[in-house]
């Protein structure tokens, strides 16, 4: 037997060895999920696109560039609870941003999303946030506090953000991290609303003990936000909404 049979040997055991550690591993994801994933990706890739033509189109700042992805992928992560079957699909394309967020990928990131500064860590927290939401959040009970999370991300530091920047003219600094007072309150009012909703739709109700819960999760939303600099927000406001939601009924 020649050493070019050897070789071929040798590759085709090392294929088969690798297939079965991938199907071992993704077999049991269902092809309903794959075929999920696969329009997801066309649909986040769309949402970069949109976003890019509409501040194009209105000659809008970079910061709607950052908070319109910012918010719309926050309401997809919130999707996942419900269009996938299995929670090991539901990180796989967050997973993969978190690995793409190096090298020129990076940079690439940065441009389309019009982030300045090189010690922004955001976009790399926010896909961990995600991912962390969905696999310690995933069964019924506990998703809800995942939703709450990503919603107070997604809708009240987006808000916060935009407002704050365009209208806030009193600020504050703790640390390294400069916000105004006027984005502080919009992330409360905004994460309070989210929250309230989510409550409302998972208890089909609400009494006064959901609007002080949900009044203390806003809070708390408002304050790790406000204390976080260089995207640390983006892992502190999900993560801490979540918590505070599980102190309350979980």
């Amino acid at each position: 037997m020649g050493p070019e049979n050897l070789i071929l040997i040798a590759l085709k055991f090392n294929s088969v060895y690798f297939a079965d550690k991938f199907f071992n591993f993704f077999g049991f994801i269902p092809i309903r999920d794959w075929k999920t994933l696969a329009v997801c990706v066309v649909v986040n890739l769309g949402l970069f696109a949109v976003s890019e033509s509409i501040r194009r189109m209105f000659g809008l700042s970079g910061l709607f560039n950052k908070k319109f992805i910012h918010t719309a992928v926050a309401l997809w992560g919130v999707s996942v609870f419900f269009i996938f079957q299995t929670k090991e699909a539901a990180i796989i394309l967050p997973v993969l941003f978190i690995l793409s967020n190096t090298g020129f990928m990076r940079e690439f990131i940065f441009k389309l999303a019009h982030i300045e500064g090189s010690n922004h860590h955001g976009t790399i927290y926010y896909p961990v946030a995600m991912v962390m939401l969905i696999w310690f959040c995933w069964e019924q009970n506990e998703r809800w506090a995942g939703i709450v999370g990503m919603l107070n991300l997604g809708l009240g530091d987006s808000f916060a953000g935009i407002i704050g920047f365009h209208y806030g003219k009193i600020k504050y600094k703790i640390g390294e991290c400069s916000k105004t007072y006027l984005g502080s309150i919009i992330m409360f009012s905004i994460s309070f609303a989210a929250s309230l909703i989510v409550i409302f739709i998972k208890n089909n109700g609400l009494g006064w003990y959901d609007i002080g819960a949900s009044a203390a999760i806003a809070f708390g939303a408002a304050v790790f936000e406000g204390l976080c600099a260089n995207g640390l927000d983006n892992l502190s406001v999900p993560l801490g909404s979540a918590f505070i939601y599980s102190l309350f009924y979980l």
